[in-house]
């Protein structure tokens, strides 16, 4: 691993699973979507730890903000004040992710001020940011939770984008 990587974590972004759950109802049942949104955060904490990176999860109430935007922004700021120049942040939803698209995004945030993972959405499973790019009253003013945010992550970046392969998340049964 080069010692830039080592200024590289990984932030795992997610509700806890009842909430999860309820806003995506996956299965006929509360008690099963909560159980399938648990398998989904260990694969998740499972191909983050692969990585060999740091891995920091910010879950439920330990997010802080009144939207998305906000709280995803402060998780950010959160990681890039304990010294770390790149942060990649993931969530739960994507069962084609893997250690190695993670070690993939990695590298390529050395030289990209941003690293997407769309969705085929218009969304993105993986978001690689630079301190150096971060803004974070811009990034929290994004379009999130919409099918145009990954358009407005790319804005955002203009040159200094590199994107990764599409993918899907998991939205609906």
């Amino acid at each position: 691993m080069s010692t830039q990587l080592h200024s590289t974590a990984l932030l795992l972004f997610l509700r806890n699973e009842q909430d999860e759950a309820r806003c995506k109802p996956l299965t006929g049942s509360q008690k099963a979507s909560t159980a399938l949104f648990r398998r989904f955060n260990r694969y998740a904490i499972k191909q983050a730890r692969r990585t060999g990176l740091p891995l920091f999860v910010i879950q439920g109430d330990q997010q802080v903000g009144g939207t998305f935007g906000e709280r995803l922004s402060n998780a950010y700021q959160a990681v890039f004040d304990l010294g770390y120049e790149r942060v990649i942040a993931i969530g739960n939803d994507c069962p084609e992710l893997n250690t190695s698209v993670l070690l993939q995004a990695a590298g390529t945030l050395e030289d990209h001020g941003l690293v997407l993972g769309p969705t085929q959405d218009g969304g993105a499973y993986l978001i690689g940011l630079q301190r150096s790019a971060f803004d974070p009253t811009a990034f929290a003013n994004l379009p999130w939770q919409t099918d145009t945010v990954y358009e407005a992550l790319q804005a955002l970046a203009g040159d200094a984008v590199a994107v990764l392969s599409t993918s899907f998340d998991v939205d609906h049964p």
